[in-house]
């Protein structure tokens, strides 16, 4: 049984045929023994290597709960003997074995700031501690709730395999250990603001491979790593499309896209004009912080190319299934993709043409790329 141990409960607690135990409440690992012959005798039960120990503490009342609560804690300092250096491999052991490959690719990060952070450091039992360590280092706010959250994982880990008596994370709060991180929405441009908007990049921007890349972006509304990632390779001038393998995308499906007339001149202009044939295409640092000075156009980001694309083909009236695989978002339950892995090529190919055609009118960005490589 379990009950805050104090003067009224042990001394109320029953003598029974046979010794039986009174857990407290309040502190882990803290109980009272009510024996046969009427002793009340303290005890602090540890759980270490997997095995339990049971410390005896005094006999009450000549050892009073108070005193026997400050003993608890510091035998539960004492009997802590794994740092951080024996523990955090175990951990990371773990879970390579039970997380799955993507996950814990994810993970390693978090492991190598973890380690940075508290490597030699002993395992103590003052959440405060960490929290005022992971809050020292130079990390965004997001990374250190992430680091929190890991090392959180990590004690639990290591109380269940007795290594640790308790969690000094437990009773923290990430909400008030930390300021809840903002989310800001990813901007864009305007219908009625694209003229203008390639008006100025081509004005002011005068890295030509730089504009063919937001171009491209533009165009076919892809993610930026899609394209920057883009190798000569992927690209198939005869069927005039291109196949990114499944680790470069973000769904980890191949995903294929068509090549419509003025993406394929661009590329094959910059094919023409490319002194390596093979490798990347695109060998850029693109930053948009960059482009938005460069430019004087602060609503700007590359991402955003993908929400105003999306709404103007809505509008439009193309079908939403269509407009999703474009942007390459993933629909449908489980078993669906399984059974559909068709990506309308046809009709994407419609679309991205009326698309290209669009964007055309609202700014003659071609005769821009292609007086350069003329």
């Amino acid at each position: 049984m379990s009950k805050i141990l104090n003067k009224k409960t042990i001394e109320k607690a029953e003598v029974l045929d046979k010794t039986y135990r009174i857990y407290d409440a309040s502190m882990r690992g803290l109980y009272i023994a009510i024996r046969a012959n009427g002793l009340r005798v303290f005890y602090y039960r540890s759980r270490k290597y997997g095995m339990d120990r049971h410390i005896k503490l005094g006999v009450y009342p000549f050892m009073s709960i108070h005193d026997a609560k400050k003993e608890v804690l510091r035998l539960s300092d004492e009997l802590t003997d794994y740092d951080f250096n024996r523990l955090f491999p175990l951990w990371v052991a773990y879970k390579e074995k039970s997380c799955k490959p993507s996950s814990f690719i994810v993970y390693q990060s978090i492991f190598k700031r973890i380690h940075a952070i508290f490597y030699g450091s002993q395992l103590i039992h003052k959440g405060i501690f960490y929290t005022q360590k992971i809050k020292a280092s130079k990390e965004k706010e997001s990374i250190q709730i992430k680091i929190f959250q890991a090392l959180n994982d990590m004690f639990k880990y290591g109380c269940s395999i007795g290594v640790m008596s308790s969690n000094p994370l437990e009773q923290i709060q990430l909400s008030v250990a930390f300021t809840p991180q903002k989310h800001t929405p990813r901007t864009s441009i305007e219908k009625k603001e694209i003229s203008c908007f390639f008006q100025s990049l081509f004005e002011h921007n005068k890295n030509i491979y730089e504009n063919c890349f937001i171009v491209l972006i533009a165009l076919n509304l892809l993610r930026k790593n899609e394209i920057l990632k883009l190798k000569w390779s992927d690209i198939d001038f005869k069927n005039k499309q291109v196949t990114i393998p499944a680790e470069r995308m973000k769904s980890k499906r191949v995903y294929i896209f068509p090549l419509c007339p003025l993406s394929l001149e661009i590329l094959q202009l910059l094919h023409t004009n490319h002194v390596s044939k093979k490798g990347l295409i695109f060998h850029l640092k693109y930053k948009n912080h960059i482009i938005q000075k460069t430019i004087s156009f602060e609503k700007f980001t590359l991402h955003g190319f993908r929400h105003l694309g999306s709404t103007i083909l809505h509008d439009e009236g193309f079908t939403h299934e269509v407009i999703e695989t474009q942007l390459s978002h993933v629909t449908g339950s489980t078993v669906s993709r399984i059974y559909n892995t068709s990506q309308l090529l046809s009709q994407r190919r419609k679309m991205i043409t009326w698309y290209e055609e669009f964007m055309l009118q609202q700014y003659d960005f071609m005769s821009e790329i292609r007086t350069y490589f003329t």
